[in-house]
């Protein structure tokens, strides 16, 4: 997940749909906005959103909240007497050589704020601030004029700068950035103990292997099922075999038939999962995180069923009857899938039962 926590929105930049682009602003979740001193739409936003008040001179500070707000500014000197003062402070710079980038790297510790824009489409200067201040509490905030680079920017170093500052001229810009944060929620998949009541070996058939983009830890996997009751965790191939290298991008996770679990609650078929396609990560913990499919290998294979219960609710997986396919004990240890006995204990997820194409609905349904 990416760390990012400051959301700010340059109003310098608004000259189109001034009332309706304040309206959004005012019912959403931003941190702050930037403005120009005298700039009296603040107002319009909520008081409990903070203020980047951009200055040129101390004179301009008149009327600045000390305890509240925060003078942004490209002039280093200026910045210095202004926080000698006890304001909190914001350097406004934009990186576009080799030489104003090591200036961001050297003003740490200058201002509380690092405002950054860069030149150029490339994101290797942020990186290279980012890395430079892992350990410092200034908070780097890039400004960003488009959703692609503000999507980017959130991934930048894994976990993403601290702030994105996005300028909109109009509505529609706006609505844009503002549906796709809607879209980051931090993510849970509730995990429990099943009970293994059965492993039967069920012949060949379609088994489908989730190559993501991206490389999964030690304890993560994917929860597959036959039913919209729920299903098991299946781990990565992260872990050693003695013939043949990890795929520690990829998850050998079951029949074709059976569901994958996504975002808000939404279930797909692992047949119909495709390249730029999402699913969820989850760790024995149930923290998950939103991975994105590269592709999608199906094969025949030998298959094998697991048959397991948490009270009333029954869950099975079917995968391929093979050694180095492996499922999370319910103590979060790996299980090689063909030595899972009856009375053991997986790591499984429950839910109500009901989906029409992997939406949950409220409806009777009965699945063996």
């Amino acid at each position: 997940m990416s760390k990012l926590n400051e959301l700010w929105f340059d109003l310098r930049e608004v000259t189109r749909d001034q009332e309706a682009i304040l309206q959004r602003l005012s019912h959403s979740a931003i941190s702050g906005v930037i403005a120009s001193p005298g700039d009296d739409r603040v107002q319009r936003v909520s008081p409990h959103v903070r203020r980047a008040w951009t200055v040129n001179t101390t004179e301009q500070l008149a009327g600045i909240d000390m305890a509240h707000d925060l003078v942004l500014s490209s002039d280093r000197i200026l910045l210095k007497d202004v926080k000698r003062l006890g304001y909190a402070t914001g350097l406004k710079h934009e990186v576009r050589d080799h030489a104003t980038l090591h200036e961001a790297c050297d003003t740490e510790g200058e201002t509380d704020y690092l405002f950054v824009s860069l030149a150029e489409e490339t994101n290797i200067p942020l990186e290279l601030i980012l890395a430079r201040g892992q350990t410092s509490p200034r908070v780097v905030v890039k400004q960003v004029k488009s959703v692609e680079d503000a999507s980017v920017s959130m991934g930048v170093l894994e976990e993403g700068c601290q702030g994105i500052a996005f300028s909109a001229s109009n509505l529609e810009s706006l609505s844009k950035w503002m549906e796709q944060l809607a879209r980051r929620p931090t993510e849970s998949l509730v995990l429990q103990p099943v009970e293994v009541i059965a492993v039967d070996h069920i012949g060949s058939g379609y088994r489908a292997c989730v190559d993501t983009t991206t490389m999964f830890g030690p304890t993560e996997g994917i929860v597959v099922g036959s039913t919209s009751q729920g299903g098991i965790l299946v781990c990565s191939e992260v872990h050693y075999l003695p013939y043949m290298n990890t795929r520690p991008f990829r998850v050998n996770a079951g029949s074709v038939h059976s569901y994958v679990w996504g975002t808000n609650g939404r279930a797909e078929y692992l047949s119909d999962l495709r390249a730029g396609a999402t699913c969820l990560a989850a760790d024995t913990q149930g923290r998950a995180r939103e991975v994105s499919v590269g592709r999608v290998k199906i094969e025949i294979r030998p298959l094998i069923c697991v048959r397991a219960r948490a009270g009333e609710h029954q869950v099975n997986l079917i995968a391929q009857d093979d050694w180095h396919v492996r499922v999370f004990g319910a103590d979060g240890a790996v299980r090689n899938i063909t030595t899972v006995k009856p009375g053991e204990y997986l790591a499984g997820h429950v839910c109500e039962p009901g989906r029409h194409v992997g939406i949950k609905v409220n409806e009777t349904i009965i699945e063996y």
